[in-house]
């Protein structure tokens, strides 16, 4: 589709909305052509349709989307009929923007109070929201009744439908195949700004400092807690001494099943797992019957008082594919994502409370209530579905909350969800991002923005002091080269500052914010390490820039004044890789940073490290440093796990190098070293091996798992 017709679209959707002046059309294609930008159990109905709509669902992931929210606004009324024009509550003329943020799209309007689903039916005969519904500035609304549902799983496959025809008109046009080319899957980053192991013994290295992750290894500092295939086994490393004091199979778990990770909270141990089940399916009146998949996510907990005897207390089921989860304070925040399509039949016969098991999410075979929905302005289908569970009710879920979003990641603190939608458009990729809060397991939904471009890495989004700072890249038309951004959000995802186009031609690899200062490493040929100054959120700046060969895949950082990144070193005229890289930056003056150290480990060409901050251990109070590393055999290296320590003196010195066995290196991913007071330890599925820190890494002893 070119361009003109395009806008046509736009236009010919946007006729029945009150639209904001600054997301009318013409101004709408004043900012796409501007050159300047600011400042530098499922039921069977449900699962008859899931499959047919698969095609589509591809389609829409690539063609959906103009601009960030003003594309989603003025799509809000192409063909989701009264039901989404109907949930939108007026919007709030938003608050005047500095002079750096007219380039940002998306801007955002104030927020409305939450409202609860309540008693009462509502005309079309679902259950009706009493009070005043959430909208979360025209992306996200919250839905009146499963009627409404109904109408946006309707709209939603309406638009595949155009998306997929839109893709062929174009391919036919064109002669191309009519892919488009997405934006980089974000990647992983590491601890938020502090170190996410305490002296005693180490524990998961986590995005977000006081939010715990999940892991295939925990440590308390007394047992080692492992995960391996169906079963979890605890090991006693007391005295040096390693002992298995118990082995536990997982119960509630189907044929076709996977443990995925686990916490640790005192003496409660719980357990994500998966399960597929396969279903018979008659199709319509007619005799002929299909199988079809169901997927689950299990949340099961067991009180761990007695370490050699583990006992279930209990566990809920969540429709959907694991996504990710959170533990905060005694609650797990457990995160699925499920493809919804229309149920056949009538929606008269949808729309009432007693069929919705027939075709919406379930959690412990409940289904989700409409009120505990949000719809987006233009109809969708895929889900996320998010669920709060304690470990004193590990039966039952605190609240559950459902966003039809094509959401891609989320970013969660110790108070805030914030699902990350990529919105794929013509003239540019942007990113929605939706916000809800949390206490004591209740969720609330808050408001929705947008930004330009996408998140290229799970710390380049950052919340700090009731702001939200976010790392962008984004494609610049007018040059046809990548550029850089950040933008600056307030609690309501109001824009407070950003600064666009930075890094021109090159992407964000890497990021990381410490207090009122934020790091990111772009890469084209050489390492440009940016510092930016976050003092005042409504005028940010960039402080510093250094080059050095190279560039760095993870930063972490080291102590107050210094910053160690790991990635590769690469030749500055080529752009080749020359091994594995160490870097050790001080960042003690942000204006003026220097590479002080680096290593280079030419033998090893990857490492699991660039791109799963779980199985990175670093400490610098501990002075250690470990990562597993895949050897090129093109120069004789071996796989292998590798410890660090470093000094400003001697740079970084290599203290143990223990080659894989030929199991372990086939699953590097699964690999975690991990330490209790001088001992560190050598976790794989199949075994444990102990060493004294004090005495060089000599070797303790050495435990089968298998």
């Amino acid at each position: 589709m070119d361009e003109n017709k395009l806008l046509e679209r736009i236009r010919a959707s946007a006729q029945d909305v009150q639209v904001p002046d600054c997301l009318k059309p013409e101004e709408i294609i004043k900012k796409m052509n501007a050159a300047e930008q600011c400042g530098g159990g499922t039921g069977n109905k449900r699962r008859s349709v899931w499959k047919k709509s698969l095609v589509s669902a591809a389609a829409v992931l690539l063609c959906i989307g103009i601009v960030a929210a003003a594309g989603r606004y003025l799509m809000s009324g192409s063909s989701s009929g009264d039901a989404s024009s109907k949930a939108s509550a007026p919007m709030e003329s938003a608050a005047a923007e500095p002079e750096s943020g007219e380039g940002i799209s998306g801007s955002t309007a104030g927020t409305q109070d939450s409202a609860q689903a309540s008693g009462g039916q509502s005309k079309s005969g679902g259950m009706a929201i009493q009070a005043e519904r959430i909208s979360m500035n025209s992306l996200y609304t919250q839905a009146q009744d499963y009627g409404e549902i109904y109408d946006s799983l309707k709209a939603g496959e309406m638009k595949e439908e155009r998306a997929a025809d839109d893709m062929k008109m174009e391919s036919e046009s064109s002669g191309s195949d009519g892919g488009l080319t997405s934006g980089t899957g974000a990647t992983s980053g590491g601890a938020d700004g502090a170190e996410s192991v305490c002296y005693g013994y180490s524990s998961t290295n986590v995005q977000v400092e006081g939010v715990d992750e999940a892991d295939i290894v925990k440590n308390d500092g007394s047992y080692l807690y492992i995960l391996s295939g169906r079963m979890v086994k605890i090991v006693r490393t007391e005295n040096e001494q390693l002992e298995l004091v118990s082995v536990t199979t997982l119960k509630n778990l189907g044929s076709a099943a996977a443990a995925y990770d686990m916490y640790v909270n005192g003496d409660i141990l719980q357990v994500v797992a998966g399960s597929k089940d396969a279903v018979r399916v008659k199709e319509d009146s007619s005799e002929i019957y299909s199988l079809e998949s169901r997927e689950k996510t299990l949340l099961l907990t067991y009180d761990i008082s007695d370490r050699t005897n583990p006992v279930l207390k209990g566990s809920i089921t969540q429709d959907g594919a694991y996504q990710t989860s959170r533990r905060v304070g005694d609650y797990v925040y457990l995160f699925t994502k499920e493809y919804l399509g229309v149920p056949e039949g009538s929606k008269s016969v949808y729309e009432k409370e007693e069929t919705a098991p027939e075709w919406l999410p379930e959690v412990n075979d409940e289904p989700i209530s409409a009120g505990s929905c949000y719809l987006p302005a233009g109809g969708g289908n895929l889900a996320w579905i998010i669920s709060s569970v304690s470990g004193d009710k590990p039966g039952k879920a605190a609240d559950t909350k459902m966003i039809l979003s094509n959401g891609t990641d989320a970013y969660i603190s110790t108070g805030s969800i914030i699902l990350q939608e990529i919105s794929y458009g013509y003239n540019g990729d942007a990113t929605n991002l939706a916000k809800f809060t949390f206490h004591e397991g209740k969720i609330k939904a808050e408001s929705a923005a947008a930004v330009n471009g996408t998140i290229r890495d799970v710390f380049a989004i950052n919340e700090q002091e009731g702001f939200l700072r976010v790392l962008t890249t984004s494609m610049d038309h007018s040059s046809g080269q990548e550029k850089n951004n950040l933008y600056i959000l307030e609690e309501d995802l109001s824009l407070a500052g950003c600064i666009e186009g930075m890094a021109p031609g090159e992407s964000i690899y890497s990021a990381r914010f410490m207090g009122d200062t934020g790091y990111f490493v772009t890469y084209r040929n050489t390492d440009p390490l940016f510092s930016v100054d976050l003092s005042d959120p409504y005028q940010p700046r960039v402080i510093g820039e250094l080059k050095v060969t190279g560039f760095s895949e993870y930063l972490h950082f080291w102590g107050d004044d210094q910053l160690l990144g790991i990635g590769y070193e690469t030749d500055p005229e080529t752009g080749r890789t020359q091994g594995l890289k160490l870097s050790m930056f001080d960042i003690s003056d942000p204006a003026n940073m220097k590479e002080v150290n680096k290593y280079v480990l030419e033998d090893f060409s990857y490492s699991p490290a660039l791109y799963n901050y779980k199985s990175v251990l670093a400490h610098a109070e501990k002075n250690v440093i470990g990562f597993a590393a895949q050897g090129d055999a093109e120069k004789g290296g071996k796989d292998s796990y590798l410890v660090f320590s470093y000094s400003q003196e001697e740079g970084f010195t290599c203290e143990l190098k223990e080659n894989l066995s030929e199991e372990a290196a086939g699953g590097q991913e699964n690999i975690r070293g991990i330490y209790t007071g001088d001992s560190f330890y050598l976790v794989s599925p199949d075994s444990i091996s102990s060493y004294n820190m004090k005495e060089g890494y000599t070797s303790i002893a050495t435990l089968g798992l298998s």
